[in-house]
């Protein structure tokens, strides 16, 4: 705010510099400047703590951070912490994507599961405030980049082929392969995985002690990749809801009533 203090609205710079400080902490810790112009080019920026970054980007306990850096990125000032705890965060994208996934499919529906992670229960997908074709388009227009992000990640795991040359990847879908991606997902994301099949009673309380035949129980039932869904959009719903009612609030009133009109004729539009 002390180096640009025309980003923020009237009100925040009155508030002064705790007021902004409360309600960025508020989950999942981010706080947004919309609208705003640097060289000529309008851009939205949000700002958070390193701390807060790469603990999404380990755990996704919000996925708020972590999925929009499932997305190709130029990285303007690089930082150790932050490098770590992305490639963790790629792969984990990588894991989930391919639990989804059957035994052939295209890169292009690769990319699409791995982009589409964190709008999963975003409530603006379902109301008329998002783009419908959001996930396609980022995907289209940044195959390339998304094919260098993920090849080497992808081709380092055990059981899936991809050649550079081809667009088409294969995976190992026994439950043994599978299991081997499941218990390295994001705590945040297995710890539901777990409670959604006890709360079901889907698994026996003996396997629990040998935690190998546990995996392999989990990752050969045929409702995983549904339960894979539903627990990622309980992890993004709620962070998702709260920060777009925080934009009120950071953004202003003005500002988010542009912000959302834009969002609806792009629905409308499916552009």
């Amino acid at each position: 705010m002390q180096q640009f203090p025309s980003h923020y609205p009237l009100h925040a710079r009155v508030f002064g510099s705790s007021y902004i400080t409360r309600l960025q902490e508020i989950s999942p810790g981010v706080w947004f400047n919309p609208y705003v112009t640097m060289n000529g080019v309008t851009i939205k920026y949000g700002v958070t703590t390193v701390d807060n970054l790469c603990a999404d980007l380990l755990n996704w306990r919000t996925l708020y951070l972590a999925g929009r850096m499932h997305k190709p990125l130029r990285i303007i000032k690089d930082d150790a912490r932050v490098r770590l705890t992305q490639q963790v965060n790629l792969t984990s994208a990588v894991r989930a994507a391919l639990l989804t996934l059957p035994s052939n499919f295209s890169e292009n529906e690769l990319f699409e599961r791995i982009a589409g992670i964190s709008y999963t229960g975003d409530p603006r997908m379902l109301l008329p405030a998002e783009n419908r074709g959001k996930v396609v388009n980022i995907v289209s227009k940044q195959g390339p980049q998304f094919k260098e992000l993920y090849h080497r990640l992808v081709v380092a795991l055990p059981g899936v082929h991809w050649s550079p040359n081809s667009s088409s990847i294969e995976q190992d879908i026994s439950p043994k392969a599978r299991s081997a991606h499941l218990k390295k997902l994001p705590v945040g994301l297995l710890s539901r995985v777990k409670q959604n099949y006890e709360q079901k009673g889907a698994v026996d309380k003996e396997l629990e002690s040998d935690e190998a035949a546990y995996w392999v129980k989990l990752a050969g039932d045929e409702q995983l990749s549904q339960v894979l869904r539903q627990e990622l959009a309980g992890i993004v719903r709620y962070p998702a809801t709260i920060q777009s009612v925080k934009g009120i609030a950071s953004a202003g009133v003005g500002k988010s009533l542009r912000y959302g009109a834009a969002k609806v004729n792009k629905w409308w539009t499916g552009s």
